[in-house]
């Protein structure tokens, strides 16, 4: 049976002008989340955005084993 050891969402803005476009991306494990937001153009009021939190909360690993069961194979 196949696991899931990561859960990655990928989202890009929709019709828009160009300076506001933008591309981003969520990363969930067991352990972490990870936020990646690039602009198609990158500016001083729309700048490149990524954090990351690390954890050994049990109740963040007891989340994402929720996520885990209602996500489809």
């Amino acid at each position: 049976m196949n696991e899931i050891s990561k859960i990655v969402i990928k989202g890009s803005s929709g019709y828009c002008c160009a300076d506001e476009a933008y591309s981003d991306k969520i990363s969930v494990t067991g352990e972490s989340i990870a936020y990646e937001y690039i602009p198609m153009f990158e500016t001083e009021i729309n700048p490149l955005r990524k954090w990351s939190y690390k954890t050994t909360s049990p109740v963040f690993k007891k989340l994402y084993a929720d996520l885990v069961k209602v996500m489809p194979l």
